[in-house]
């Protein structure tokens, strides 16, 4: 018998390098697949979660003003905003609130919100200086801005504010609600074709009390009764909110609303 101690045979050492191969090939395939990364959920998390807490902004703003009146009308944009009394507006001077519109909720036109300082008592005066204005909770305010009040002996007008004490308000100064009903109001600036005095509720229906009115005068007082269109009326006002709208030359001409009063 012939022997090759030590050595071995061409074909086996053949068949072991295949099997090394053949197993490490196996080895790498399988290292491989187990190493795919995965997809990284944590980050995934992240992004959903910043995407939830972001919203859309509301769109309300405020107009900043200087003013040589001491209860000029605060006008802005109502957003997405449709409820006047979620646009609660308040008056900070260096010592803190002076005003705040808890009695009269602005009033909303066309996409834009308006109240006038000190509504619904209009003796109200802010003295001369410089106020800040928020819309919504001050802590987290939807829009604020900037109120200066000059010296009524200042010449420094600018065209800005003589459009807005140019412009016509209206505000509900006092009312009965017993009937006979009344309301005294007082107005600013109403234009020549005003012809009547309505009462709508805060959702801008009409009620049937609507007072033919022609001013005297562009600046004034007037108290409505209902009396005025029936002289045995003794209607009463039912608990609610109410606001004052100027007519003009017809009935869907409004010219400008007051802020909202409420009735207990």
């Amino acid at each position: 018998m012939n022997k090759q101690a030590g050595f071995i045979s061409i074909g086996l050492l053949l068949a072991i390098i295949l099997g090394v191969a053949v197993v490490g090939g196996g080895s790498y395939y399988v290292m491989q697949k187990m190493s795919v990364p995965q997809p990284e959920v944590v980050a995934q998390n992240e992004a959903d979660s910043q995407q939830t807490t972001q919203t859309s902004p509301n769109g309300v703003t405020i107009n900043s003003l200087t003013s040589a009146v001491g209860n000029p009308t605060l006008t802005g944009k109502a957003g997405t905003i449709s409820k006047a009394s979620d646009l609660y507006i308040s008056v900070y001077g260096q010592d803190g609130k002076v005003w705040g519109s808890g009695n009269a909720d602005p009033v909303i036109t066309n996409g834009r919100w308006s109240i006038q300082v000190g509504a619904p008592d209009s003796t109200f005066k802010l003295s001369p200086g410089s106020y800040t204005v928020y819309v919504g909770d001050p802590r987290a305010p939807l829009a604020q801005g900037t109120l200066t009040i000059t010296s009524p002996e200042s010449t420094s007008t600018t065209k800005t504010q003589e459009n807005v004490t140019a412009a016509p308000t209206i505000n509900v100064t006092g009312f009965k609600a017993e009937g006979p009903a009344t309301i005294t109001v007082s107005y600013a600036n109403l234009p020549k074709r005003t012809s009547a005095f309505a009462v709508c509720t805060d959702s801008n229906t009409c009620t049937d009390w609507v007072e033919n009115f022609v001013p005297p005068s562009p600046t004034g007082t007037y108290t409505m009764s209902v009396q005025h269109g029936y002289a045995q009326s003794q209607k009463g006002l039912s608990a609610g909110k109410y606001k004052i709208v100027v007519i003009g030359s017809e009935f869907s001409d409004h010219i400008v609303s007051s802020g909202t009063f409420i009735v207990p």
